[in-house]
């Protein structure tokens, strides 16, 4: 009887897992971007040291950077970090105008590795506006804002209207008559009537066209007040808004 032998069954070798290139070329890729992140992100060479504000005009350096600060301390991955690269001036710089309406144009610069430059230019206030019991500004461009202390040597203009903050109200123009009269007569305050310009000098009013020239108007109100020897303070008013001239003495 022959005896039956089976056949043996060959086995192929597994490849060892640590022969695998692609995943040595996984791991030196992780690593080497693990290695750049925490170098930039991480770094002290690269943590924001100091913060250089120039202009800060009406509001002071600790005002700003209460501000900015939030900007500059982020968390990645959990660490917190002041990274160099995290910084977004964009974010920085709109955050700046919408927190300070006295403040007109903002640029932020990085300075590498550890520097940020701040410079601030304010609005030039030019107008006092009274609204009711309260007291805004007016720069050039005839946008109202707002600050702490307010020099009060400026032009005085009382509204009855609604004034709210960003707005803007007068014309440029409109705002150098009024600078204008201001300079040539120094009244205590000032008045709108619908496109006319009303100064008030004690309890005497002044109303001027701002459809006519109003240095040619100004003349025309000192030469009555010399040819007559009229005292501003013996008048009601002076109307110097049409082709002649009619005024009141009280």
């Amino acid at each position: 009887m022959k005896k039956k032998y089976s056949k043996s069954k060959k086995y192929a070798k597994k490849k060892s897992i640590l022969k695998n290139r692609f995943l040595w070329y996984t791991i030196l890729i992780i690593f080497v971007i693990s290695f750049f992140y925490f170098f930039f992100i991480h770094s002290r060479v690269f943590q924001v040291r100091k913060i250089d504000i120039t202009g800060e005009g009406f509001n002071t350096e600790q005002e700003i950077l209460e501000v900015v600060d939030p900007y500059v301390n982020s968390k990645s991955l959990f660490f917190n970090t002041k990274s160099i690269f995290l910084v977004n001036r964009r974010e920085i710089k709109q955050k700046l105008l919408e927190s300070f309406l006295n403040i007109k144009e903002v640029s932020v610069t990085k300075l590498f590795a550890d520097k940020i430059l701040i410079k601030i230019e304010d609005r030039i206030p030019v107008i006092i506006i009274g609204y009711s019991e309260d007291e805004y500004l007016l720069d050039r461009e005839g946008l109202v804002f707002k600050i702490k202390e307010i020099d009060h040597d400026l032009p005085l203009l009382i509204l009855d209207g609604d004034v709210n903050l960003k707005d803007k109200i007068l014309s440029i123009s409109l705002i150098k008559k009024i600078q204008e009269i201001d300079r040539r007569l120094e009244p205590e305050s000032f008045s709108l009537e619908k496109d006319d310009i009303v100064a008030h000098i004690g309890e005497t009013y002044f109303m001027f066209s701002c459809q006519k020239d109003i240095n040619q108007q100004i003349e025309d109100l000192l030469l009555v007040l010399e040819k007559q020897d009229i005292k501003i303070e013996d008048l009601e008013y002076f109307d110097l808004r049409h082709d002649k001239i009619f005024y009141k003495e009280k």
